[in-house]
């Protein structure tokens, strides 16, 4: 419908063009090529609309072409839950104890240089309080292309008593080879020696153009 519209704006830009001009022609000098003359004006007035018109919808057309192709090459990367461990009691965890990986995986196209995970525990008040909260994370950069998949311990709890209640927020960082680049914001909740996801969020940035995206 916006093509069509454009089509009759600038037809009928070129026939407002033809007839003002034929007519102040006409009041100039009242003859038969006065007509021709501006019709032939409101007819190039026309076609320059045209092709003005044109040349935008190609430029936009062009842009388009180019965000599909670098979101299509853009090395995303996948980490949506948790595999968890208990370990049996020890010296060191005389209760045993519990610890928590993150996989995350490359399923993009293209290569992702990890930068950093970086890891946030908060203990639910009332929880117990003799638990010992080691967190993880990740600082050691390192590539992984398409299909390539690193564990990366997040957490371990040393009981002291029944599981606490944790909360966690997870943060993964990376670059893409086009000067991109992602973010990964998780967050978990253990419960009664169980994980649940909680909220998530994904942004990226593509080369020149910033876009994000927001999983609930």
């Amino acid at each position: 419908m916006r093509t069509r519209w454009w089509i009759l704006i600038a037809l009928s830009t070129g026939v407002a063009s033809a007839l003002l001009a034929g007519f102040a022609t006409d009041q100039a000098r009242p003859t038969l090529s006065a007509w021709a003359t501006g019709l032939n004006a409101g007819l190039l007035a026309a076609t320059l609309v045209a092709i003005l018109w044109y040349s935008l919808r190609t430029h936009r057309l062009v842009d388009l072409q180019r965000d599909v192709a670098a979101v299509g090459n853009h090395p995303w990367l996948s980490a949506m839950y948790l595999t968890p461990r208990e370990l049996p009691p020890d010296e060191k965890a005389p209760f045993g104890s519990h610890e928590a990986m993150l996989p995350i995986v490359n399923t993009g196209r293209t290569p992702a240089r990890l930068r950093r995970v970086t890891v946030t525990v908060e203990v639910e008040k009332g929880s117990d309080p003799d638990a010992d909260l080691i967190p993880g994370g990740d600082d050691n950069p390192r590539v992984l292309v398409p299909g390539d998949r690193v564990d990366v311990k997040v957490l371990e709890i040393i009981y002291g008593g029944p599981p606490p209640t944790v909360y966690l927020d997870i943060v993964i960082e990376y670059d893409s080879i086009d000067d991109g680049s992602g973010r990964l914001t998780l967050q978990f909740r253990f419960a009664n020696g169980r994980w649940k996801n909680r909220a998530s969020r994904y942004d990226f940035t593509l080369p020149a153009v910033a876009h994000r995206q927001r999983r609930p």
